[in-house]
């Protein structure tokens, strides 16, 4: 089968006025009045190349509107939101939103005429405070911070070590550096592989939190030792911004 089966829904009312009122106001749209004769119809907002059915709500005199007849359900992108203007418009909720396993959520109401009717949203993963929001945003911001701080203190020890800025920045001089320059470069490769494993785990989206947390860890226990067994500076230039990127982290990944 190349479409879908169902091509075209009918809603018979009582009071064209109040379903209409009902429907636009429930789904946000305008209903269009139909060209026909015989009965009064007011057709949903449709096009022919768009998925979905098209439809209308039919006043004929010859059709005595009622519940059970006929169900159709009305696709929605969360149909709790749908739900939450039936009852301020006249209608009733039958059966608030519920799961339909893989298949998403449904929920079944009443409207103004007590005719039930379906809302339909297919489950949809709710994204986490990792991928949208300010938060998220700020918690990001501090990751790379620290990874370019680390990155920064890679050029500094493998790079930089024997040379005046080198020296002007760590405060040695030339003898102690240029005995200390092996075990400098070591110490900054480690640098440089907590700055990568940082910015690898950012592309990794939620799935990278974990991996994320691990690195900024290994970056303040790194930075309390040092401090604790070099230099007091290593706390607030490492230890300090890794605690902070890691606090905002988790409490972002929440």
């Amino acid at each position: 089968m190349e479409r879908n089966p169902v091509g075209w829904f009918e809603i018979y009312v009582r009071d064209m006025a109040r379903a209409k009122n009902f429907y636009e106001g429930v789904f946000g749209v305008r209903l269009e009045r139909l060209n026909s004769p015989q009965i009064e119809m007011w057709a949903f907002p449709a096009g022919m190349d768009a998925p979905g059915a098209g439809g209308s709500l039919v006043h004929n005199p010859g059709v005595t509107p009622g519940a059970g007849s006929t169900m159709v359900y009305f696709s929605c992108r969360d149909c709790a939101d749908e739900e939450a203007r039936v009852a301020k418009l006249g209608g009733k909720v039958h059966r608030p939103k519920m799961s339909i396993g893989e298949y998403g959520f449904v929920t079944l109401a009443l409207d103004t005429e007590g005719i039930m009717f379906g809302l339909h949203s297919i489950r949809l993963r709710t994204p986490t405070r990792t991928e949208a929001g300010p938060l998220a945003a700020l918690a990001t911001a501090s990751v790379l911070l620290v990874a370019a701080l680390h990155l920064g203190f890679l050029v500094l020890e493998m790079f930089l070590w024997k040379k005046p800025a080198g020296r002007r920045v760590f405060g040695l001089p030339p003898d102690v550096t240029a005995a200390s320059a092996p075990l400098a470069a070591n110490q900054g490769l480690y640098n440089g592989f907590l700055a990568a494993g940082l910015l690898w785990s950012l592309t990794l989206g939620a799935a990278g939190v974990p991996v994320r947390v691990f690195f900024l860890v290994c970056v303040v226990v790194a930075g309390a030792f040092g401090a604790a067994t070099a230099t007091r500076s290593i706390l607030w230039v490492q230890a300090l911004p890794g605690a902070v990127a890691l606090a905002l982290t988790l409490v972002a990944s929440r």
